[in-house]
């Protein structure tokens, strides 16, 4: 009797406690109730209340476990955003790097070809002025100083009746 007593001075007390709790629980104990009583225990004896806690337990650890997986869901989806903005990132660095390097190659390109056209015309120029000391010296009319022919010594040889001179 003694420990019928203790069991249910323990069950009000823990009603009590219930009762003026801060905490809302989620789950309604004349629910409870009405659920053990359902099972075969009569409302407000021992067993009934014993019921009771063991259902509101296992409540309280399936809603325990709900919110485990919950919050492991949350960091796994937390932990592929973070990868999936990681990526993005990359993809954006990797984007404006090939940028980059389309821009060089297209400096470069244009550099060579200013290269060429430079040669192009360097050699278009000095052909024409080949031309022009050419026409100059066909016509012998020279805008500079006439550039002197350079002539070897004349030998003359005499063989006989005969001079020859080179």
């Amino acid at each position: 009797m003694l420990k019928k007593n203790i069991i249910y001075s323990l069950i009000v007390l823990f009603y009590m406690t219930l009762l003026t709790s801060a905490k809302c629980y989620a789950v309604d104990i004349q629910i409870l109730q009405e659920q053990c009583a359902d099972i075969g225990f009569k409302i407000k004896t021992p067993a009934n209340g014993k019921c009771v806690l063991q259902l509101m337990q296992t409540v309280k650890n399936k809603e325990a476990q709900a919110l485990a997986e919950q919050r492991a869901y949350q960091a796994k989806v937390a932990a592929e955003n973070a990868q999936k903005q990681q990526e993005a990132m990359l993809l954006q660095q990797e984007a404006a790097l090939r940028r980059q390097q389309s821009e060089m190659l297209e400096l470069q390109r244009r550099s060579i070809e200013s290269q060429e056209n430079i040669a192009r015309e360097q050699r278009r120029s000095a052909g024409l002025q080949l031309m022009q000391k050419g026409l100059e010296s066909l016509s012998g009319a020279s805008r500079s100083a006439p550039v002197p022919i350079l002539r070897a010594p004349i030998e003359c040889r005499t063989y006989g009746n005969r001079t020859t001179c080179d």
